[in-house]
């Protein structure tokens, strides 16, 4: 049934259009079939690989001594373990040195953003 609708269809595209559907035309051998041409796909930038690149460029610190904090900030250092019920403590020992940005080439920042990515973490004994 098949060659049967393929002539209806070369009869009607022939009489309107003069041209045999190209389809059709590759199925009988009146077109050549050449190998298209590979393309790779070009790689798209995206806003998250902005980020990857902030987190790789992240400072490194020594986790597991002791460290005298210089700040009490709540945004910048997190206080785990044995906190003081006025939520102060003058150090302890580093769980995670947290994550601090010292560049930023993005978007500017709205004023309720810092650069702060992750707070530091001190374990207080």
């Amino acid at each position: 049934m098949s060659r049967i609708g393929q002539a209806f269809r070369s009869f009607f595209a022939i009489l309107f259009t003069r041209k045999l559907p190209a389809d059709i035309a590759k199925a009988f051998g009146y077109i050549e079939n050449k190998p298209q041409p590979v393309t790779k796909p070009v790689p798209q930038v995206r806003a998250s690989d902005g980020a990857l690149q902030i987190l790789g460029i992240l400072i490194d610190g020594v986790e597991g001594v002791f460290t005298k904090l210089d700040t009490n900030d709540p945004s910048t250092v997190k206080l785990l373990g044995n906190v003081p019920a006025k939520g102060k403590a003058p150090g302890g020992i580093l769980r995670h040195k947290g994550w601090r940005a010292e560049s930023i080439d993005l978007p500017p920042l709205t004023p309720s953003q810092n650069s702060v990515i992750a707070p530091a973490e001190v374990e207080v004994e």
